[in-house]
């Protein structure tokens, strides 16, 4: 019966070559794509995994302005995770990234606060 249906397989794959590579490059594009999904998901689901609270760990996230769009990082004001630390008392520590302190403006509707620095 294996040797029946390799048969019929070898037929079809002669007389069809075109549909046979029109599915394999479909086939095989889709499997890559599952695969490199699977791949980010599981990174993505992996983040301070080591840490022994790691339900409990949150990040800010800051809306980058550009003439042709947004842009989102992880990079926060120090003056931001200072206030989020004093103000909101579930919070317990809180860190910041700032890309460049001197130069950072954090604004709030109509008030700009510069950043202190590190």
């Amino acid at each position: 019966m294996l040797r029946h249906n390799l048969l019929l397989i070898y037929r079809s794959f002669k007389k069809y070559k075109s549909i046979f590579l029109i599915n394999l490059i479909g086939f095989s594009t889709g499997l890559a794509c599952a695969l490199l999904i699977f791949l980010w998901v599981r990174d993505e689901l992996n983040v301070d995994k080591f840490h022994e609270k790691d339900s409990r760990i949150y990040q800010v996230m800051m809306q980058f302005k550009f003439e042709n769009g947004i842009g989102v990082g992880p990079e926060t004001f120090s003056i931001l995770a200072e206030t989020v630390a004093a103000e909101i008392p579930e919070v317990e520590i809180s860190v910041s990234e700032a890309i460049n302190p001197d130069k950072s403006i954090l604004l709030v509707n109509d008030q700009s606060i510069r950043s202190l620095g590190a």
